[in-house]
């Protein structure tokens, strides 16, 4: 062999070498790679509030993709005109629904006495509770509360509590976080976006997911209210609409490399059930209202009379020319925070 050959033969040797080196370089730092995108889980929680009657809608879609909800329960309303019935709510559960409490009257609690906020939230829970349904889960009233509501609250034995407001939307909250965490921040005052309405798109809802997962993760609960066609009843989201998002949101969470689980608000949090606790204060009986004016309330239902623009359930014409379904007042959402702290503008 030439000297000429042996050279040849060693460059050759040594370019294989280098190759195999670059090889395996690349699979070693690929690993790593996916190894941190696969650090990013998000968990997901479709709550509905209120216990409207075309939510029931939403359970069905819900229930065809293989998926469950939280229904948070306005239980002074149940069996009103436009409201569920009771054996909806065993229809619900049965189907692996959560059953949370949203008070017994919907009033702005912020705006309460700790007894009166403690008794709306105890109340609300314990009839839930005596109709054989596991109870973790509260969302307050318009998202309004204070120091002392979430205490109420809390003392009732829920073991979270929904806000609305605090995590980026695409028409609000530009500065935000993507989702929440989980354990949440703070159990009595959990993140979420503002509530889902009319002009909400199939691309902004999967938004609300995909940006969590291609942020940090976490955890997103969207929002509901009304599942219907008609734009008037506004927060609502038509029933179409909301059958394409559960069947993608069924699909993308099927698919392992998203990394997205859906969950109810008490499994995603995962705290323990705590005893249910009594109404601490009786509360003066209100008169009774003619149907059409406001949901006739069970006759052994004593409740604190709030101010008629608060308890009236009627469509009003905003100021701005949209038509808003009141029940028991205007949706209000906006970011979350002690209202005896600061003055916060209020959306409509």
């Amino acid at each position: 062999m030439t000297k000429d050959q042996s050279f040849n033969r060693l460059t050759v040797i040594l370019a294989v070498l280098a190759a195999v080196a670059i090889v395996v370089t690349g699979l070693l730092g690929a690993a790593p790679a996916r190894a941190a995108t696969a650090t990013k889980p998000v968990t997901v929680s479709l709550t509905f509030d209120d216990g409207d009657a075309d939510q029931m809608q939403a359970a069905q879609a819900l229930q065809q993709n293989g998926l469950t909800g939280t229904f948070y329960i306005i239980t002074g309303y149940l069996n009103a005109p436009g409201y569920m019935q009771q054996s909806d709510l065993a229809t619900l559960a049965a189907a692996g629904n959560e059953i949370g409490g949203h008070s017994v009257t919907h009033p702005d609690m912020s705006a309460l006495s700790q007894a009166e906020a403690q008794r709306q939230a105890c109340q609300s829970r314990a009839t839930l509770s005596s109709w054989g349904y596991t109870v973790r889960s509260f969302a307050y009233p318009f998202a309004e509360s204070t120091t002392k509501t979430r205490d109420a609250v809390r003392a009732c034995g829920y073991t979270s509590a929904r806000g609305l407001g605090d995590v980026r939307t695409p028409y609000d909250c530009a500065g935000c976080v993507t989702a929440e965490t989980l354990p949440p921040r703070n159990a009595m005052l959990t993140r979420a976006p503002s509530q889902v309405e009319a002009n909400w798109t199939l691309a902004d809802l999967q938004q609300q997911v995909t940006q969590a997962k291609t942020d940090k993760g976490g955890w997103v609960q969207l929002t509901f209210h009304h599942i219907s066609d008609d734009t008037s009843l506004d927060p609502t989201t038509s029933p179409a609409l909301f059958a394409q998002f559960a069947q993608w949101l069924a699909a993308y969470s099927a698919d392992p490399a998203n990394a997205t689980t859906v969950k109810t608000v008490g499994d995603a949090v995962g705290t323990p059930v705590q005893p249910v606790v009594q109404s601490p204060v009786p509360g003066p009986a209100a008169p009774r209202c003619q149907r059409g004016a406001e949901p006739v309330l069970p006759d052994d239902l004593h409740h604190q009379p709030e101010r008629p623009e608060v308890l009236a359930v009627r469509r009003v014409r905003l100021e701005h020319g949209s038509v808003q379904h009141r029940h028991p007042g205007p949706h209000r959402h906006h970011h979350q925070g002690d209202v005896a702290d600061r003055e916060r503008p209020r959306r409509r």
